[in-house]
């Protein structure tokens, strides 16, 4: 585990650079958006930037009104508005019905602890959601060191300090089974799975 996690773990990269880390899927572990409360398994994709724009699809699972859990998708672009000190800017849009819908939002953080990639987005208010924080791994779950990591930059860093404290504070987003979504306390270090 680093020492100083700020300089060592949490990553500064060149816009392009930081782009090409964003590819992918990510699991929502942390999170103070309520919409995950009441869904489960939460996930994020994002596709290869071109023309400066990304793809982004959110995957989760909610109750249906008769069926179960239904799986559903949330399809959008991410354009990208600018770049600083290793945070990028974007503006979300819908496409399809959502097409005028649109979300302001930074990648404000990047890091890797032990191997386990993770990352820290922040989002600003809109007609459908609160302002507020998602921490994102690779992985279903995270590692105690990992949540150690992230902690140390976000008790560092103002702007991801003030987003994460919104609508009270992160919760945990479970992704092993359907259980109900968990209240974090980082003064425990606590994981779904302690």
């Amino acid at each position: 585990m680093c020492k100083d996690t700020h300089k060592c773990c949490r990553e500064i990269l060149p816009k392009d650079e930081l782009l090409s880390r964003m590819e992918g899927k990510w699991y929502v572990v942390q999170s103070n958006l309520k919409l995950w409360q009441g869904n489960r398994k939460p996930k994020i994709s994002y596709g290869k930037h071109r023309d400066g724009y990304v793809e982004d699809t959110v995957a989760y699972k909610s109750e249906g009104w008769c069926s179960g859990w239904v799986k559903s998708k949330i399809k959008g672009w991410d354009k990208i508005i600018k770049e600083k000190n290793g945070k990028l800017s974007l503006q979300w849009r819908g496409t399809g019905l959502l097409c005028w819908v649109t979300s302001d939002w930074k990648f404000q953080a990047i890091g890797k602890t032990n191997g386990e990639e993770w990352a820290i987005i922040t989002f600003d208010k809109t007609a459908f959601t609160t302002a507020g924080a998602d921490i994102f791994c690779r992985n279903k779950t995270i590692s105690k060191e990992s949540l150690r990591d992230i902690q140390s930059v976000i008790d560092s860093d103002k702007e991801i300090s003030k987003y994460t404290k919104l609508n009270g504070g992160m919760f945990y987003c479970m992704h092993k089974d359907m259980t109900k979504c968990k209240l974090y306390n980082p003064e425990s270090n606590n994981t779904p799975d302690s």
